[in-house]
């Protein structure tokens, strides 16, 4: 009953349901409106649209184990989702980029995206991590996030010429 208290407080509450995740590697289980959930076609399909007598992915006890990504993709992906619990998702910018900051394109979610990697990384520690998280969005199929996060990439790649991308791609 703490959690659903929690949620109600956070904003979060949904009286739909919640589906319940967890990464293969981790113990921590992510617990998502049907609202937040319903971003992800994996979630949507998997466990919204066919519940099952075994509840998995619907009960803290028997989440849905999700693999082939990276854990540390998790947190920004729920937190992404649970950016969008009933609303629906903000397009992604035109490509190419044009020369404004992102934040001026993404808006309100822009702080969704401000940790994803560390301003003082190398430009290929940059482009790996968000990689990492396109793959990640790929398996959740969400809607519109591959798009922008490869909006963020090239917007880091704008200013490079190419012999300093040939060096990132033989590096």
């Amino acid at each position: 009953m703490k959690n659903k208290m929690e949620n109600k407080i956070k904003g979060l509450d949904s009286d739909d349901g919640f589906v319940f995740i967890k990464h293969e590697s981790d113990a921590k289980v992510w617990q998502l409106p049907n609202g937040s959930a319903e971003h992800s076609l994996l979630l949507k399909e998997s466990i919204i649209d066919n519940p099952n007598t075994e509840s998995y992915g619907t009960s803290e006890s028997n989440p849905m184990v999700i693999k082939n990504i990276k854990v540390e993709t998790m947190p920004f992906i729920v937190a992404y989702m649970n950016f969008y619990n009933g609303k629906n998702e903000k397009e992604p910018p035109e490509q190419p980029i044009k020369n404004i900051h992102l934040s001026v394109i993404f808006g309100d979610e822009y702080h969704l995206f401000t940790d994803i990697y560390n301003e003082t990384d190398s430009v290929k520690t940059k482009i790996l991590k968000l990689n990492d998280h396109v793959e990640s969005t790929l398996y959740f199929s969400i809607k519109h996030l591959h798009k922008k996060l490869c909006a963020i990439a090239a917007s880091i790649l704008k200013d490079l010429n190419i012999a300093e991308i040939k060096k990132l791609v033989d590096s």
